[in-house]
């Protein structure tokens, strides 16, 4: 039965080429029209018939589906109880994969300037003048993602002290991004 599906499907396969080119050919338009129309409906038929088929075939072998049991021979693996422990082992990995691609996304370096950025209120708070602050630019200063949505800034800020000379302060902050709320927070500064 497969073999006659296979055939049927190959031969109305031909008649969707032969179809899109009589389109071509004025004197056989509507002709060809017809055929692209039938051969492909009959086509998609045959095709969802082998699909089903293929589907059946394999949940009575033990596996998921046709997809399933094809990702299975593509592995080596014929018993389906040991293909379900390989599925499952490659499912967690991709999920693992996917959630630190999130992650990445959500806590990389592109919010390294942001971290920086942010920690700058943390420092005026500190400062005896915080009127009179003056950061410096990104490219001065290390800010370095932790991976964790945490981020180690390593920066400087030049400010008036209480006697008015103006005064270069390092310092250190590590901030952290809430990816859920896109808020930041300090979580230690030393100055």
């Amino acid at each position: 039965m497969a073999s006659a599906l296979e055939f049927i499907f190959a031969f109305f396969s031909v008649g969707i080429f032969v179809g899109a080119f009589l389109l071509f050919i004025k004197k056989y338009r509507k002709l060809g029209l017809r055929l692209l129309l039938a051969s492909t409906v009959v086509s998609f038929g045959v095709f969802s018939v082998q699909e089903y088929q293929k589907n059946q075939h394999a949940q009575q072998l033990g596996f998921l589906s046709g997809d399933d049991w094809q990702a299975a021979v593509e592995a080596g693996i014929e018993n389906p109880q040991d293909w379900a422990v390989v599925r499952t082992e490659r499912e967690a990995e991709l999920t693992a994969r996917r959630n630190q691609k999130r992650l990445e996304e959500a806590c990389g370096d592109d919010h390294s300037v942001m971290a920086y950025v942010m920690s700058q209120r943390g420092v005026r708070a500190n400062l005896r003048s915080p009127a009179t602050v003056d950061f410096p630019t990104i490219n001065s200063i290390s800010v370095h993602a932790n991976g964790d949505c945490t981020y180690s800034v390593n920066a400087y800020v030049d400010a008036q002290n209480g006697f008015g000379a103006l005064v270069r302060t390092n310092y250190s902050a590590t901030m952290r991004r809430n990816r859920d709320t896109e808020t930041w927070s300090l979580l230690e500064l030393n100055m």
